[in-house]
């Protein structure tokens, strides 16, 4: 069976990336033939987009064919995707995306696809983020800042996820930051405890601020989230 998570977010910037390597090299590391995928990637310029950052803490690492399976579209343009495709003369649709992470399946599995930005981003006039979780059958896994708003977006964002009878593996608070004072830390700690009581049975993980970055710190900081999504 095909085991596909999506890794949406409550705003564009709240970690994403570094969960979606992190989870990735977890779900490697117990033995699981685990891969990454960014199918739209914008702000791509000279070969810097995330889904290679995610691919050079693997190892293996995708070949070179395969890192051209793995990056789909990449537009220059740092913004929404409708708007990037746009501007680059290009129009990207589900049906186009959905048959090439079809495709990555038969190599991987699981796929820990990766969108760009929240749930309601458009990827052209009529079709969303939401619209292509759905259409690729993927378990959403919400990532969300663990500062102060959290509490607002990440709700929200589980109720456009219910909305369409859609329930997360986890929510995983993303700390991109240390703590700037004693206010700073009562929030973060309260947006988990919070966070936990009120969307209950859903799993939230607090992913820490990893000072070093390294294979290692990102294995232990992802297993916590591979755990919870079983």
């Amino acid at each position: 069976m095909n085991r596909r998570f999506f890794i949406t977010g409550t705003d564009t910037g709240v970690g994403k990336t570094v969960v979606t390597a992190a989870l990735t090299l977890a779900l490697r590391a117990r033995g699981e033939n685990a891969m990454s995928v960014k199918p739209v990637q914008t702000g791509a310029v000279n070969g810097d987009d995330d889904a290679t950052w995610c691919e050079g803490w693997y190892d293996p690492a995708p070949t070179a064919a395969q890192h051209a399976d793995l990056t789909m579209v990449r537009l220059p343009l740092p913004t929404s995707p409708h708007l990037a495709a746009r501007e680059a003369g290009q129009r990207v649709t589900i049906q186009s995306l959905e048959s090439r992470v079809d495709r990555l399946s038969k190599d991987w599995n699981p796929l820990v696809i990766e969108g760009a930005g929240g749930l309601l981003v458009p990827l052209n006039e009529t079709e969303t983020m939401l619209d292509l979780i759905k259409a690729l059958r993927a378990t959403p896994v919400v990532v969300a800042r663990d500062n102060l708003g959290t509490l607002n977006h990440t709700q929200l964002t589980l109720r456009a996820l219910a909305a369409e009878g859609l329930i997360p593996a986890a929510v995983v608070l993303a700390a991109s930051t240390p703590p700037r004072d004693a206010t700073d830390q009562l929030i973060r700690a309260d947006n988990l405890i919070e966070l936990t009581r009120r969307i209950a049975p859903v799993p939230v993980i607090a992913f820490p601020y990893l000072v070093a970055m390294s294979r290692a710190s990102l294995l232990a900081a992802g297993a916590p989230v591979a755990a919870a999504i079983g």
